[in-house]
């Protein structure tokens, strides 16, 4: 199901997409939850058959190299490939595929090379004139192990790629039950004109094929598996999926995320491998903001399921050979691709955290990721016990609508209408409403200004601004600002189209088809939010909503201000950092990792996974990740094609509920460009939204504060869901009553059961 996002374009048709998927909307959940029972008979015999059948003992060719906690690291000193065993389970992890577990020979020689490889580099001239072409070499067959030198507690390995002039080092160190995995930057040597672009590291870790009980998660919107044991329900032809992490590579406003169509993006830059009675979660912690995540299934080119990070170390960009503008992919043979000259110099890591038993599978990988990040204080603590469950409560205000002569001003809801509205939802008796305004600013939504001009005076100016604020405040609730500082309009006076504007490597400004957005340099997006929040200290108990600062992270070629992506990044956690330091909370778009130390409220989160036709299920993983430390919504109730359906994803999912609502019809939006807010009416929606949110805090208050530690798909259309302080909720999507652990949960509703309760 596609997701609508906000606050960069106009939405697409909603309403349409609602009426197709109502038919097929569990559809492929319930082939994918009854084959998981029929999975589950026999689970403990299959399980340790499992274990035997992939993971054989340690070859000969390894010696011990390190221990630490309940792991051990074995190492090949000839290949540097490596081997970590579980003692808990006796399992044994190895970093490439044995010829004891796959038969190797049944593969081309160049597929041999790359199972066997710990490294697989892709690398270019740097001298070429015309398209530029890229050549992919393995650690196997293409590189010397000039170096495997036991460290204090693992191992330093050196690969010299000497045909192709590049060389590399790998430090493996053991840390208590994790494995680093290190590339130093600085240990990295190309000969002149030689440039790597990206590295595959240990690409073939854990592979394992349909024999084998487990699946691979990657973090596909809110998570999804592919399970091995669902091979034969794809398509034979299917390919593997490229995630990612944060936003795509490209310096495009096409690649800011838009009406949901967010293409395959990774909120975090994690991913799992469950083997049997045994899992692992690889994270990527240093290098990870120029990174993706290869999802390959069993069937594609191999018979084996296989998952890893592709560290990216050049930029490729498009150039025009008839010095003019094209657009698209590429395909148009008068546009040719370009590496960037500079290597992104930094450090590279990944973290991998292995489990065992009944913590071997995605609900453990959230927990182990989640303990990671609050440990390192990346995870910021919002939610407190005893607190409500706020309602999200978005209101459009303005919008300009294009006419002959001149465009029209539509004032779909004004500060004191605003007001009103929300006063209507507290005397429902609802404690906190999270208030946030779109469209607010002069010129109303999608104007983009440079310098922000204060709130509209069609809509009550500054005056009815700040007695909306000090309304909110006194009612015991927040109110945010929805502002964009990487969009600018084109036109807008005071704009330096050199100065202040991304660029891309063909030095062409980077704009929207129209050209009538530019997207920012973000040193000037910098500024201009510095600028917008000494102009917010007028109104003392607001903040601001940053539209899309946690979903979309970019390079910038602009000479005047060169960033890299690793560079944006830090700029993005300044603003929200000096934002938090003034204003104590802040809103965010999106939940990209980088954005969980400051954010006080994310929305735009999304409950499902792009579905990939290499996906079998669709999982909360972010969500379990997040839920309980900061408030998430995900899209508007009033715009479900079902209220019912999307409260019990609500419900599973541990979000907020949120309505977007108007003061004003939502037939007069219909010739604007957010003609699909299709329906807002405030007198249609007010009373189900207090009592969505009322019903929430007398249900399930008592797990707003608490870790989400497991979620399962038990049955067709039947969920369970444990949190930390020992609550279960079971979800019933079925149109009858169903029973489950001899609880009865009745048709299209949940039940909640506190810790040790027996009813």
């Amino acid at each position: 199901m596609k997701k609508r996002m906000y606050g960069w374009k106009s939405m697409t048709a909603v309403g349409l997409l609602s009426v197709a998927l109502t038919s097929t909307f569990f559809q492929r959940d319930a082939v994918v939850r009854a084959t998981q029972q029929e999975t589950k008979q026999g689970a403990v015999q299959e399980t340790e058959q499992s274990n035997r059948q992939i993971a054989k003992q340690v070859s000969d060719t390894y010696e011990q190299i390190a221990e630490s906690g309940h792991l051990v690291l074995y190492g090949n000193l000839k290949t540097g490939a490596i081997a970590v065993e579980d003692t808990r389970t006796g399992y044994v992890w190895k970093s490439v595929v044995d010829r004891k577990d796959y038969d190797l020979d049944k593969e081309k020689p160049l597929w041999q090379n790359y199972m066997s490889s710990m490294v697989s580099l892709t690398y270019t001239s740097l001298v070429s004139t015309r398209e530029q072409v890229l050549s992919k070499i393995y650690s196997f067959s293409d590189a010397s192990l000039v170096r495997a030198d036991k460290t204090k507690n693992g191992l330093s390995l050196s690969y010299d790629f000497a045909k192709a002039g590049v060389a590399v080092d790998l430090d493996l160190t053991l840390e208590q039950d994790a494995l680093i995995v290190r590339v130093p930057a600085d240990k990295i040597k190309q000969k002149e004109n030689v440039g790597i672009v990206s590295m595959e590291l240990m690409p073939y870790f854990g592979a394992a094929g349909e024999q084998a009980e487990g699946y691979m998660m990657y973090p596909d919107g809110s998570g999804a598996l592919t399970r091995y044991n669902m091979k034969k329900q794809r398509p034979r032809d299917v390919k593997g999926m490229k995630l990612s992490i944060y936003s795509e590579d490209k310096v495009s406003i096409d690649e800011v995320p838009v009406d949901g169509e967010s293409g395959n993006k990774a909120m975090l830059p994690v991913f799992g491998i469950k083997n049997g009675n045994n899992a692992v979660l690889a994270a990527g912690t240093k290098g990870e903001e120029d990174a993706w995540i290869n999802v390959n299934p069993d069937g594609y080119m191999v018979g084996l399921n296989r998952i890893g990070f592709e560290f990216n170390y050049r930029h490729l960009y498009s150039i025009s050979m008839l010095n003019i503008t094209v657009r698209g992919d590429g395909s148009d043979k008068s546009q040719i691709s370009r590496a960037d000259k500079e290597m992104i110099h930094s450090d590279r890591e990944m973290r991998l955290f292995f489990l065992s038993g009944d913590e071997a599978n995605y609900s453990g990988m959230a927990n182990v990721y989640r303990s990671y990040l609050t440990d390192q204080g990346q995870l910021n603590k919002v939610i407190q016990d005893q607190d409500e469950i706020p309602l999200g409560l978005d209101i459009f205000m303005g919008i300009y609508e294009k006419r002959m002569l001149w465009d029209k001003f539509i004032p779909m809801t004004t500060f004191k209408q605003a007001e009103e509205i929300a006063s209507s939802i507290k005397g429902a008796g609802v404690g906190q409403i999270d208030l946030m305004l779109k469209g607010w600013a002069k010129g109303g939504f999608g104007k983009h200004p440079v310098s922000n001009e204060g709130p509209d005076s069609k809509l009550g100016g500054k005056s009815g601004l700040q007695s909306l604020a000090e309304y909110m405040k006194s009612s015991g609730s927040r109110m945010f600002l929805g502002q964009n500082f990487m969009l600018a309009a084109s036109k807008s006076w005071g704009l330096s189209s050199k100065k202040d504007v991304a660029k891309q490597g063909s030095s062409l400004p980077v704009t929207n088809l129209s050209n009538s957005l530019v997207l920012m340099n973000p040193v000037k997006a910098q500024a201009r939010s510095n600028q917008f929040l000494q102009q917010l200290n007028k109104y003392e108990s607001s903040s601001v909503a940053l539209d899309g600062m946690g979903q979309f992270i970019y390079h910038d070629y602009n000479k005047g201000n060169a960033r890299n992506r690793a560079q944006t990044l830090h700029t993005w956690q300044e603003i929200m950092q000096s934002a938090v330091s003034q204003r104590q909370w802040i809103a965010v778009e999106g939940g990209n990792q980088y954005v969980l130390p400051y954010a006080s409220r994310l929305f735009n989160i999304p409950l499902n996974s792009s579905e990939s036709l290499i996906s079998d299920e669709d999982i909360p993983f972010y969500q379990m990740v997040v839920h309980g430390q900061i408030p998430y919504s995900s899209d508007p109730g009033n715009l479900s094609y079902d209220l019912q359906l999307q409260k019990l994803k609500w419900v599973e999912y541990g979000s907020m509920p949120l309505f977007e609502l108007t003061w004003q019809p939502s037939s007069k939006l219909n010739k604007t460009t957010y003609n699909t807010l299709f329906t807002s009416f405030h007198e249609d929606w007010v009373k189900q939204a207090a009592d969505i949110v009322l019903e929430f805090n007398r249900r399930l208050r008592p797990v707003w504060s608490q870790s989400m530690i497991m979620h399962e798909q038990v049955a067709d259309k039947l969920v369970k869901v444990k949190y930390g302080n020992g609550a279960i909720i079971y979800i019933n999507y079925n149109e009858t009553a169903r029973e489950i652990d001899g609880r009865l949960v009745e048709a299209l509703d949940y039940l909640v059961v506190e810790a040790g309760s027996d009813a």
